[in-house]
This record gives C-alpha cells, structure tokens and sequence, in this order.
C-alpha cells in the first residue's frame, strides 16, 4: 500500500489570521490604507518609525474610538515581532536605494 496524500482544497490566504484582528472589538475601527506625503501605504509595504532601529511591515492602522487614540500596527521586517507605534512617530515609507551617477572624468591629452 502507498503513502496516504495530502491534498490541498484551494488557494488559503495567508493573511487570513491578521486580517480580523480587531473583528470582536466594536470600539476599535481598522483601516488598511493610510496615506503620508503623497504616498499611499498599504499591507506589507516597509516603513521606518522615529527613535526607532530597524524597518517595519505595515498591516493596519487602528482607531480607538472611545479615546481617540491612533496607533500603527506593524510588524519588524527582521524578527518578526508584532510592535504599534503612535502615528506621530512614523518617519515615512522605506525607498528602494538607487545607484550613484559615476562623474565623467577628463582624460588628459
């Protein structure tokens, strides 16, 4: 007789376990966009926090409605660990590096 198969019923989200987070919490609204300087955030996308080491994902921007209070919730692009940040602490997204321009040097005749 064989070895018994594994079979797979369709694409599973991977982020499925995130998504819902906030879903039992009534007073806390999640929105998954969040737009600075002209640049639209969206899930997964890297962003850098002020006094802060490191590069973060960014999954969610959440609302307390009861008191106010906006955090970013994201998580540490190296280790993985889940951290929130105030809003006012987001320095900006992460920009691909470019390559340097090399200046022409003059040959000498």
């Amino acid at each position: 007789m064989g070895t018994p198969t594994r079979r797979r019923r369709g694409e599973k989200n991977p982020d499925a376990w995130w998504q819902g987070a906030y879903a039992g919490i009534p007073h806390i609204i999640a929105s998954y966009e969040f737009e600075i300087d002209g640049d639209s955030i969206l899930p997964k996308s890297l962003i850098k926090f002020k006094n802060t080491r490191g590069s973060f994902k960014f999954r969610c921007v959440a609302t307390n409605v009861k008191t106010g209070k906006t955090w970013i919730d994201c998580i540490n692009a190296d280790t993985g660990e889940w951290k929130s940040f105030y809003v006012e602490k987001l320095k900006g997204l992460v920009k691909p590096r470019r390559p340097r321009r090399r200046r022409a040097v003059a040959q000498r005749a």
